[in-house]
């Protein structure tokens, strides 16, 4: 990966999520403590040093060891405004058809029109065979990105030994998206379309387990949300694993060279995506067993 997918990556990942936005835009309107954005977000310790730790490249210390955005966080924050401006100036009809609809929504939706449009104008300038090979490539680096967090806030649940209930939703929300685009994936790469159909059932059931997890807070909540649950040594090794199974997954499906554009590049090795899905079989394995080192029950 080069200094510019990097970069960009650093990017796409800090403004996916909302609190690591307003962080953005309260270092946008100036330094502040770690003290002063603790109070400010409303959120616990180790949920705000997740966050910040998402945001390392976008944002620095000063000399007085007070929080402020660097030159590549101002970069991010005129992306922030260039998004965020048009859609201020239309906040007065998001009632469609007796409807509300959210601005995530709405976002969406102006994302998903572009896509297709870019998509029209690249399959009137390619021929089909390269227009599905950009439209493979644009899905397997979207697929990663949406692996790739879940996999970072397991870890955070490991190292911490508790899982936050607002980090939980977060995972669950890009898996749903994984599920979504692995699902172009299969029928744009006919050729693994079995594998990827084994990867999807495993992430299909990631989901279902952290939707235990979630019932499991609300409990012991007494139906309270925004609880966190404290693990134990057990749990915490079996999540582990998880991660463990996981990073392996991640290591083996997404080292496809790609390449997208004029001359797109595709490069699935056999190999590979076979060692994923051999570990897709131990991790839903290990995943029908959490019942037990959890003490729930699967609804699925």
């Amino acid at each position: 990966m080069d200094l510019e997918e990097d970069l960009y990556n650093s990017i796409f990942t800090a403004l996916k999520h909302p609190v690591r936005r307003r962080i953005m835009r309260m270092l946008d309107e100036g330094v502040s403590t770690y003290s002063e954005m603790l109070k400010a977000l409303g959120v616990e310790t180790g949920f705000l040093n997740y966050h910040l730790e998402s945001l390392r490249g976008l944002i620095s210390k000063d000399e007085d060891q007070r929080y402020c955005l660097s030159e590549f966080g101002e970069a991010a924050i005129r992306l922030m405004e260039g998004v965020e401006e048009p859609l201020a100036a239309r906040r007065d009809s998001l009632e469609l058809l007796g409807r509300r609809f959210s601005k995530l929504r709405v976002l969406f939706s102006f994302v998903v029109v572009m896509t297709v449009i870019i998509g029209t104008l690249v399959y009137a300038n390619y021929n089909i065979s390269r227009g599905s090979d950009n439209a493979l490539g644009w899905a397997l680096l979207q697929s990663r990105g949406y692996m790739g967090e879940p996999i970072n806030i397991i870890g955070h649940f490991v190292d911490t030994g508790v899982i936050e209930y607002e980090g939980l939703l977060v995972l669950r929300d890009d898996i749903h998206q994984y599920l979504r685009i692995v699902r172009i994936i299969t029928s744009l790469d006919q050729r693994h379309g079995a594998h990827w159909r084994e990867i999807e059932e495993t992430a299909a059931m990631l989901l279902d387990f952290t939707g235990e997890l979630r019932h499991l807070i609300e409990e012991e909540g007494g139906g309270t949300v925004g609880r966190n649950l404290t693990i134990q040594d057990a749990e915490i090794s079996a999540l582990r694993e998880v991660k463990n199974e996981l990073d392996s997954i991640y290591a083996n499906l997404y080292s496809a060279e790609i390449v997208i554009g004029a001359h797109p590049k595709i490069v699935i090795r056999d190999s590979e995506i076979s060692s994923a899905v051999e570990t897709a079989f131990e991790l839903r394995a290990r995943l029908s067993s959490m019942d037990e080192v959890f003490d729930i029950e699967w609804t699925r």
